[in-house]
């Protein structure tokens, strides 16, 4: 993989790469981000350079470094670059669509996002706060128990809300920046959106069953927050595949399998037909130790079918010695001795299968391979935004077109009276009312500009109440979730006056000053990015509704475009 300074042998290297191009694997764990560049030597081998690691949890940064270690040792990182990542949850789901003759990509993208919701929801409940922090090793399962137990009896004695990083931190198992980066990470992992960006692959099934779908997915800012950081670094994203699966593929399998893929926070079952993923089914570990009983049990009735084949998968090197120790009862139950493939083994076979999966016409295995496909132009809101301001054009290019040809009409009749009086001497009379009609011609061009130009400032109020509309929800769900137990919420209303429509007020009450003050600043935080920003924050002293003390407090969200100034807002676009 080092660049090669003998001219034959880098003319020999530029022909291979023109057939094979190199390709950058970027496999993003919970806690660590590794890249490999792969070489193809032939149709079916492969060659990879050593890894570069980073333990960055932003993807930009981490990143970042895996790109100059991968410099550093010399290798030429390529252009085009595969992901595979934890963040993307993959599941069996059901289409009815034969395999063969798939729909549109859009409506693909909408079934798949249907189907993969309530997986990803499932997926991102096993991410406590405790979970990450375990996942990225900052803390033990010990470490974790013990501040559970402590969390319980504070939450016993305590009046106010006590919380597991807060407790990890005064117990020292972990610092406020560990805390802060941890929770970035948990709001990454739970993808606590609506938008999903999809992938899917499906095969006929066997003589008489219905075809195998499967599908992946994560959340479409994780997608873009890719997309974005590999564009700015000159990378072209071919795909993002989830590691579930991934790390349990074998090529050329020609007999049924079951794996069992041991991850950090699950397990996940697969069921394999010829190489290909026939069922799956996870379940958490919830900080259980790994045993035969539960394990078993996730497979047992696929065992019932004649499949005797085991294999037990894992990543995880703090795993190896457990799963050793397992194999021993694992046989006694299953009655054949199980395959284990160390975290060696399985890092490597990963890397196969993803550049044997970039490779393939026809992938075994869900790629997302864009964030959402392209709506048609006349479902698109920009084509709506565009198509106003166009419509009004046209509709003053119109009239005053129609005016400009009554004018006209009024000057060549005009010439033609005066034609007509040098040859008959009309009289005064018939040239005073033809002043006068040119006259009212004129007021009504003016009337009718007057009349468009009022249209205007009511087509900007239009757009600011689709504006707001479009981002209420996620106000209102950020405002739900930074409310606390702390502050009653008395109101939300909009400004009915002109173009202020899309301001939104915020009106709440707490007993306590700092607490109101707390949540506008907590608000004020977490609108950063959202396009709104808290302005005119107003705390006053205000007795509540059964008559205790308290303040009332009050601010307005407004656009951001709107409460910074044109240079503000183009120093704060990123």
């Amino acid at each position: 993989m080092l660049r090669d300074k003998n001219p034959l042998r880098g003319f020999a290297a530029s022909l291979r790469e023109l057939v094979y191009p190199d390709l950058l694997l970027l496999i993003q764990e919970t806690d660590t981000l590794m890249g490999v560049v792969a070489q193809q030597q032939r149709k079916k081998h492969w060659q990879f350079s050593a890894p570069a690691r980073s333990n960055i949890t932003d993807f930009a940064h981490a990143l970042d470094e895996v790109l100059s270690h991968l410099r550093l040792a010399g290798v030429k990182v390529p252009r085009a670059c595969l992901i595979a990542s934890r963040l993307i949850v993959a599941a069996r789901v059901d289409f009815p669509v034969d395999p063969e003759s798939p729909r549109a990509p859009l409506q693909m993208r909408e079934m798949a996002s249907s189907e993969m919701e309530p997986v990803v929801a499932e997926f991102g409940a096993l991410w406590t706060i405790g979970a990450v922090l375990h996942a990225r090793g900052l803390i033990t399962a010990e470490a974790r128990e013990r501040i559970v137990l402590e969390l319980a009896v504070r939450r016993e004695q305590a009046t106010t809300p006590t919380y597991f990083g807060q407790v990890a931190c005064e117990l020292n198992f972990i610092t406020t920046q560990d805390l802060e980066e941890t929770l970035h990470l948990q709001e990454r992992l739970q993808m606590l959106e609506s938008s999903l960006a999809c992938g899917w692959a499906g095969y006929a099934g066997e003589t008489g069953q219905a075809p195998v779908w499967l599908a992946s997915a994560t959340g479409l800012s994780t997608w873009n927050r890719f997309e974005a950081a590999c564009k700015r670094r000159k990378l072209k994203l071919a795909g993002a595949l989830p590691i579930v699966w991934s790390v349990s593929e074998t090529p050329d399998e020609t007999e049924s399998r079951i794996a069992l893929e041991i991850h950090g926070e699950d397990v996940v079952a697969v069921l394999r037909h010829r190489g290909r993923v026939a069922a799956s089914r996870s379940e958490g570990r919830m900080e259980r130790p790994l045993a035969v009983d539960w394990l078993a049990r996730m497979v047992d009735d696929w065992r019932g079918s004649g499949i005797h084949d085991l294999e037990i998968v894992s990543l995880l090197d703090k795993d190896s010695a457990a799963l050793t120790a397992l194999l021993e009862k694992f046989e006694q139950h299953w009655g054949n001795p199980p395959l284990l493939r160390n975290s060696a083994t399985t890092r490597q076979k990963l890397l196969e299968t993803l550049a044997r999966q970039y490779r393939a016409r026809a992938p075994l295995l869900p790629i997302i391979r864009f964030g959402s496909p392209q709506k048609p132009l006349w479902k698109q809101a920009t084509f709506w935004q565009l198509l106003a301001p166009v419509l009004t054009l046209c509709i003053v290019g119109g009239v005053e077109l129609q005016q400009r040809l009554a004018i006209k009409t009024i000057q060549t009749r005009s010439e033609q009276n005066e034609l007509a009086s040098k040859q008959q001497q009309l009289s005064q009379q018939q040239e005073a009312k033809f002043y006068q009609e040119q006259q009212q011609a004129n007021k009504e061009l003016e009337a009718s500009r007057q009349l468009i130009a009022g249209m205007i400032p009511e087509i900007e109020r239009f757009q600011a109440i689709e504006g707001m509309v479009n981002h209420l929800p996620q106000l209102l769900r950020t405002l739900a979730q930074n409310i606390g137990n702390d502050v009653v919420l008395e109101a939300v209303r909009n400004s009915h006056t002109g173009n202020d429509i899309g301001h939104i007020q915020v009106v709440g009450w707490s007993p306590d000053y700092g607490s109101a003050q707390s949540f506008a600043l907590r608000m004020q935080d977490a609108l950063v990015g959202m396009g709104y920003v808290v302005a005119r924050t107003d705390v006053k002293a205000k007795a509540g509704r059964d008559g205790k003390a308290g303040y009332q407090v009050s601010f307005w969200l407004l656009p951001v475009a709107e409460e910074l100034g044109a240079e503000d807002v183009a120093e704060a676009q990123p």
